[in-house]
């Protein structure tokens, strides 16, 4: 990129453009011991799964999405993804531990999450965008972001947005190790 001018924000921090993915469609089925193994997790510190949203056709790794109703202590809607953690992650130095992980999306507890209602783009897109930043370390060969800053990728941006959004709304993603 040095002969070709860098573009930068109203900030001065650089706009980073994302490569096109380069690894073809692979065919993922989710592993069930681990599934397994991520539920009991998930109800032992989350709480109970009320429901799993099952990926039909998975590419690279098989993202389920469990829900977690509100409860008396924990007043919004919790989605956690299994799968990501099928697959080792590339993880910096000094962050070995973590190439297995999920994610974890905090949602108000007045969201609309009933099957009716997350047909509806408008109430759907934090779930899509969780199970998407679920798959993107194994699209482009990445870490989980929390631990590094990916520099000449769009992950990097993806995340930001992200994170704009979600202040805005409300929404809380968290990603968290899986040690098995």
């Amino acid at each position: 990129m040095s002969d070709k001018k860098k573009l930068v924000s109203l900030s001065g921090e650089p706009i980073w453009k994302h490569k096109e993915r380069t690894k073809p469609f692979e065919l993922a089925i989710g592993d069930e011991k681990t599934l397994e193994e991520i539920s009991e997790h998930i109800e032992k510190h989350v709480g109970p799964i009320q429901m799993v949203w099952h990926e039909i056709i998975s590419d690279l790794v098989h993202i389920d999405l469990h829900y977690i109703s509100p409860s008396e202590n924990r007043d919004f809607h919790v989605f956690v993804t299994s799968g990501m953690s099928d697959k080792p992650m590339n993880t910096p130095e000094g962050a070995e531990n973590c190439k297995y992980a999920e994610l974890l999306v905090s949602l108000p507890s007045y969201w609309p999450v009933a099957e009716e209602s997350i047909k509806d783009e408008e109430n759907y897109w934090p779930l899509r965008m969780v199970k998407r930043l679920a798959r993107m370390p194994h699209e482009y060969d990445m870490g989980p972001f929390l631990f590094e800053k990916v520099a000449d990728s769009h992950f990097y941006n993806f995340v930001t947005a992200f994170w704009f959004f979600a202040f805005i709304t409300g929404v809380i993603l968290t990603i968290f190790e899986i040690n098995m």
